[in-house]
């Protein structure tokens, strides 16, 4: 009987024990993870998960992506046509069924004048050129937006700060107020003051909890994270750095993606002008090629080339 009660007061000590484990060991991954969301939000963290993840970005992609193309097609040239021609059968008289047949086969193309395919592959690298500057214009566009979102986070926080300083100091008025009026001291109207004081002050600081969330998503979604993994950002309001000189300004201003952007436009505006004149000096198309003439029994080369006429006056419109 006792060895049989010992047994199980044993096991049931390792059973309980082992719960305690599994729980322990369940809480200590929770916590784990737990701070591991919680951990503060860097600045420098933000702007790196920004430019790898924002959709806006990925646009330029897809964009450079069409120049390759457009660039392959540009630096094609010409391609090659063969023909086939029959004359002279299935006629009357003489010419009558295929006696007299003529048969050519000819290869024709086109000869690009006026350096065509340099003039459309310069305005093809101008345009990516243009495309790499567009792409650090909306880059700091994004990042100024960044910035101001994790600046309303930081003011989100001071004021969550602020606010619960204000309710503690409610709640001390409001202490002080209630052993005034149990000693006679105040009148029942100051308690109800110092009650609506109270309530106004926790209501700002849940206000404030929900304007800091609002603040913490907004600032997630920057680079696509619907869900913050974080409650917190880390920083400084009141740290300010000293603001450079005007002159500094000046300086900097001319490599500003902005005035580069203008200067790019311009560019491609001159590379298209000069497409536009490179297509008015008129192509010569040839055609070379042989003939069979049955009537004679023999075989001729054949050969041509046209050129169009008033090219000149056909690309008015683009200039």
């Amino acid at each position: 009987m006792n060895i049989s009660f010992i047994k199980k007061h044993l096991c049931l000590r390792a059973w309980c024990f082992s719960i305690l484990v599994i729980c322990f060991t369940s809480n200590a991954y929770a916590a784990l993870n737990d701070a591991d969301n919680t951990f503060p939000m860097t600045l420098e963290s933000a702007i790196k998960r920004t430019l790898a993840n924002n959709p806006q970005l990925h646009e330029f992609d897809f964009r450079q992506q069409v120049i390759t193309g457009e660039a392959k097609t540009a630096a094609l040239k010409p391609g090659y046509v063969m023909g086939v021609e029959v004359d002279n059968f299935l006629g009357s008289g003489e010419v009558a069924g295929i006696k007299d047949l003529e048969l050519t086969l000819t290869l024709s193309s086109v000869i690009e004048m006026g350096n065509k395919i340099h003039a459309r592959k310069n305005v093809l690298d101008i345009k990516r050129q243009m495309l790499d500057v567009e792409k650090q214009v909306r880059s700091l566009d994004i990042l100024a937006e960044v910035m101001r979102r994790y600046i309303d986070v930081l003011a989100g926080q001071e004021t969550i700060n602020a606010v619960n300083d204000a309710a503690q100091l409610a709640r001390y008025t409001y202490q002080a107020v209630i052993r005034r009026v149990e000693a006679g001291a105040s009148p029942l109207l100051e308690k109800k003051r110092a009650e609506a004081a109270l309530a106004a002050a926790r209501l700002d600081v849940q206000t404030a909890k929900l304007q800091l969330q609002t603040s913490i998503k907004s600032l997630s979604i920057m680079w696509g994270e619907q869900q913050p993994t974080f409650t917190q950002v880390q920083g400084n309001l009141f740290s300010l750095t000293k603001s450079p000189s005007f002159q500094t300004l000046i300086s900097e201003l001319s490599a500003s993606p902005h005035i580069q952007l203008f200067a790019q436009q311009s560019r491609v505006q001159d590379a298209q002008l000069r497409l536009t004149q490179a297509a008015n000096q008129p192509d010569v198309s040839w055609t070379a090629g042989i003939r069979r003439i049955n009537g004679i029994d023999e075989m001729a080369f054949v050969a041509g080339a046209s050129v169009p006429l008033f090219t000149q006056s056909r690309n008015l419109g683009d200039y």
